[in-house]
């Protein structure tokens, strides 16, 4: 229903989840920019730590998991929170 609400106009998502529609969609690091532009939220912007390891992923093709875990490593937010 998430998805339905976010066709439909009823929801926004925030840049977070943009970026996770990104990674399991296998976007390129252009689309994942249009898209982030669409939905207007800020796009990816190398100069910052966590974008940067957020390009580089989406340029490598790493997996969402792999990406979360790059960037937990080097001490930035995730772009999920794995459940225990």
């Amino acid at each position: 229903s998430f998805t339905y609400q976010l066709l439909n106009g009823i929801r926004t998502p925030n840049r977070n989840v943009l970026l996770r529609f990104a990674f399991i969609l296998k976007l390129n690091f252009e689309t994942t920019q249009r898209l982030l532009t669409l939905f207007q939220k800020s796009s990816l912007y190398p100069r910052f730590l966590r974008d940067s390891i957020i390009i580089f992923s989406l340029e490598k093709e790493y997996s969402l998991i792999d990406t979360n875990e790059l960037l937990l490593s080097i001490g930035e937010a995730p772009l999920f929170l794995e459940e225990v």
